[in-house]
């Protein structure tokens, strides 16, 4: 059985539960999936070590932390991220040294690209929440998870910060005219999505409209659509990991 461990970046406990609840939907019974907080590891070295234990890792979304976000400068969500990246950053390097199966998720998604020497900035343009639709570029075409999408489909969103520069290395495998790098992949096995391939727009729906104070121009009503293509990425994330030796 593969084993895959998940960082979250999150302090709330019913944040927490709710992701972990998410990701399990999508999970088969032959790959196991163990939850931990980031905030678990006391330095760097500790989640090394923990990380190298497992077959694939992958990092979570948070609403809880920001690298930006359009807070103030001494906001406890955004103080606290320059912490998580000293945390992280041998684990990156790590995965992709090793090129081992990885997939990030909107903050997570961030989280890699700064590390990697791209830029994050609270970009009023990009941030958005509901579901958006996203353009398969070329590179998708080829792409083990990517080829197959149609050229549009849509994905849920729920961000405040976006990838503005993109990192050396990462190849755009998906973007919108609202998400310059919505889908990223390093290697071969290392992936990052902007969106959020757990989320449905049923799970959208339930949200209260005050979440979406943060956005420059709050919309009227939330725009709400199945995302089969963006959901289907994680189940096939899964497929490659048990295909792999």
């Amino acid at each position: 059985m593969k084993s895959v461990l998940f960082v979250q970046f999150r302090t709330t406990p019913l944040r927490i539960a709710v992701e972990q609840a998410r990701h399990r939907r999508a999970l088969p019974p032959d790959v196991s999936l163990t939850f931990c907080s980031i905030f678990d590891f006391t330095d760097a070295a500790a989640l090394l070590h923990k990380a190298r234990a497992y077959d694939a890792l992958m990092f979570g979304g948070s609403g809880d932390f920001d690298i930006d976000g359009g807070r103030a400068p001494g906001d406890f969500g955004r103080t606290q991220t320059p912490h998580i990246l000293e945390l992280i950053q041998d684990t990156v390097q790590d995965v992709l040294h090793e090129d081992k199966h990885f997939f990030g998720i909107c903050f997570g998604h961030q989280l890699v690209a700064e590390l990697l020497g791209g830029k994050v900035t609270h970009d009023h343009r990009q941030q958005k929440f509901g579901t958006h639709t996203v353009l398969k570029l070329p590179d998708g075409d080829t792409d083990a998870l990517f080829g197959t999408f149609p050229e549009v489909f849509y994905a849920q969103y729920w961000h405040k910060d976006s990838v503005t520069t993109l990192p050396q290395g990462a190849v755009t495998l998906a973007a919108s005219p609202t998400c310059n790098f919505a889908a990223l992949r390093y290697r071969q096995n290392v992936y990052t999505t902007q969106f959020h391939p757990e989320i449905a727009a049923t799970d959208i729906e339930g949200i209260p409209r005050r979440k979406t104070s943060y956005l420059a121009e709050p919309p009227a009503a939330i725009d709400m659509h199945e995302s089969p293509e963006a959901a289907s990425l994680l189940s096939a994330f899964y497929a490659r990991l048990k295909n792999s030796r």
